[in-house]
């Protein structure tokens, strides 16, 4: 390990140089990274909040359903009462 550390230290001077060269770069990634960040972020909470919606029309949607199935077997017995006794 000691050998390759003495070899990595040659380029010591390079990263030193390199670094301030870098800086603009490396913000301009930074700021592009958190922009990044914040879209993945605001796109979860869409997709949370229309998950929500959803389940909340569905719930409504299953609710009008189950009245309308009620609506239905009070017609069904209403019809079925009268149905021998109106036809002849």
């Amino acid at each position: 390990m000691s050998r390759l550390r003495r070899y990595l230290r040659r380029f010591r001077p390079y990263v030193h140089a390199v670094r301030p060269a870098m800086a603009p770069q490396m913000d301009e990634l930074h700021r592009a990274l958190a922009d990044l960040r914040r879209l993945i972020a605001d796109q979860g909470d869409a997709a949370s909040e229309a998950t929500a919606t959803l389940g909340q029309v569905l719930a409504r949607l299953t609710a009008a359903v189950d009245d309308l199935r009620d609506e239905l077997a009070g017609l069904r017995v209403q019809v079925e009462g009268r149905g021998v006794d109106d036809q002849g």
